[in-house]
């Protein structure tokens, strides 16, 4: 898939617990590789553990005891920051194996981000500036013909919004090809009924130089537009008496292994 590129994107959120409700905004991103994102308005302040994307991502990897190889690529779909702001409610990190060629494409570096889906990481953020990364099962990766695809059960460990239940789990489903980026995550309660869909299709467009300018544009509202639709949205669902689920008192910020500190809020 070529990289950077524009993400014109769909996000669709249907809930059917307590009330049946559907939405649908308009949301503009940058797929960038994580090595080369200078000029695109993104920091690795807003990210993971805040000491550098590469870096985080090996020490999330090291982890769960998975190696992050030097040949490999890591391809983010984020937000830009703008006017030194920057809210990204979900950010989707892949690791690519730089030694092998993807289908369709070719592996290595150079402007398209070839090589097989190794990993995936989804970078959760809230409004209460917090953030949480899941690290998704790489069973559920497979190719095809296009692209690559994946399939993922992942136990919920976040706050994020008052409406939903405190824990269940996340169904999440993603695409990523030449010309189109999914990404899915159905929340289901601890006894398997469905709570809230979130749905995102965007349209890759290679970001050339004359490009970025525009990128800049689609993006420039994003930090206040995006908070205010969600504030918005529970505002309208909590007029309509929907269960208030309680913030957790400890907190919910991202921690390197072995650490106690929080990533601070405002990072």
């Amino acid at each position: 898939m070529p990289v950077p590129a524009l993400v014109t994107a769909a996000v669709t959120h249907r809930r059917v617990a307590g009330v049946d409700d559907r939405h649908t905004f308009k949301l503009s991103q940058l797929l960038l590789d994580a090595d080369d994102t200078a000029g695109m308005d993104v920091s690795s302040r807003d990210h993971l553990y805040g000491n550098g994307f590469r870096a985080d991502i090996a020490v999330l990897l090291a982890a769960a005891g998975r190696p992050l190889l030097a040949a490999d690529r890591i391809v983010m779909l984020a937000q830009p920051r703008r006017l030194g702001r920057v809210f990204d409610p979900l950010t989707v990190w892949w690791v690519l194996d730089g030694a092998t060629a993807a289908p369709g494409g070719t592996g290595g570096r150079g402007a398209d981000a070839g090589g097989a889906v190794r990993e995936v990481i989804l970078e959760v953020h809230n409004t209460y500036g917090e953030r949480h990364a899941y690290l998704l099962d790489p069973d559920g990766i497979t190719a095809t013909s296009t692209g690559w695809h994946g399939k993922h059960l992942v136990r919920k460990g976040f706050y994020v919004s008052p409406f939903n239940p405190p824990s269940g789990n996340y169904r999440v489903h993603w695409r990523l090809r030449p010309d189109q980026v999914s990404v899915s995550i159905a929340l289901s309660d601890d006894d398997g009924a469905a709570t809230l869909t979130a749905t995102l299709i965007g349209a890759l467009q290679p970001l050339r130089t004359g490009w970025r300018r525009r990128a800049r544009r689609h993006a420039a509202g994003a930090p206040v537009r995006v908070p205010a639709l969600i504030r918005a949205r529970g505002i309208w669902l909590w007029a309509r008496r929907l269960p208030i689920q309680r913030r957790p008192t400890d907190g919910g910020n991202l921690r390197p292994p072995g650490q106690r500190q929080d990533v601070p809020a405002d990072a």
